[in-house]
């Protein structure tokens, strides 16, 4: 098979943020350092399902319009969170009820601890979130800086 007439189709979708969502620690299960492994729990809304069964129409049809799947490359689900853009498990937002932290990342009732990453992204993405990230990455530095600044070494 010459591999340079191959397509290779990959669709990503969004999915609703849903507040049952969780990440766990569990005792007894831990990484290859000894830390705490999390477990992520998560599950997929109605209309989440939907959208995801569309996609899939879609990029079969596709698929058989340009000549159809290669033996056992047949169109498949990707187990969720393996592309590793898992987002929201520390939600930053005006609601403290709600969320983890604030919308510099500030850990809401802590009045030095700050989270970053993708986990502080509170809405749904079907692309790269690093963009984002940085810009709440950026949003948290300056905040900090203001809140701490740098103490005259001098003195």
């Amino acid at each position: 098979m010459d591999t340079r007439v191959i397509v290779d189709f990959r669709f990503f979708g969004y999915t609703q943020p849903q507040e049952a969502n969780e990440l766990v620690f569990q005792r007894g299960y831990s990484d290859a350092y000894g830390m705490p492994q999390p477990t992520f729990r998560s599950a997929m809304s109605e209309s989440d399902r939907v959208r995801a069964r569309r996609m899939m129409d879609d990029m079969c049809s596709i698929a058989l319009k340009i000549g159809g799947y290669l033996p056992g490359s047949e169109p498949q689900f990707m187990t969720p969170g393996l592309a590793l853009h898992l987002a929201g498990t520390t939600r930053a937002g005006l609601n403290a009820n709600k969320t983890v932290a604030n919308t510099h990342c500030k850990v809401h009732n802590f009045d030095n601890l700050y989270v970053g990453g993708n986990n502080v992204i509170e809405t749904g993405f079907a692309a790269n979130p690093t963009l984002t990230s940085i810009c709440y990455a950026i949003r948290a530095a300056d905040n900090i800086i203001k809140r701490f600044p740098p103490r005259n070494r001098d003195a």
